[in-house]
């Protein structure tokens, strides 16, 4: 999802998660800072933790269909 997808649109994305997959992708979001040097993409990552780590709180529990 993060190679070649527009970070707005990864932002839309979050936004849709449950908590347990907006835990699972900020751990990714680690990794993948801690392995990069810096650079736009690291900064790229550094910026959607931010963003999930803060919407995380508002993030619902379940899935469920209207």
């Amino acid at each position: 999802m993060y190679n070649r997808t527009n970070p707005a649109v990864i932002k839309s994305i979050l936004l849709r998660l449950t908590r347990n997959e907006l835990l699972q992708e900020v751990q990714f979001m680690c990794s993948q800072i801690d392995e990069l040097e810096a650079s736009n993409r690291r900064n790229m990552f550094i910026n959607l933790q931010y963003f999930a780590l803060n919407h995380l709180p508002f993030a619902k529990t379940t899935k469920y269909k209207l």
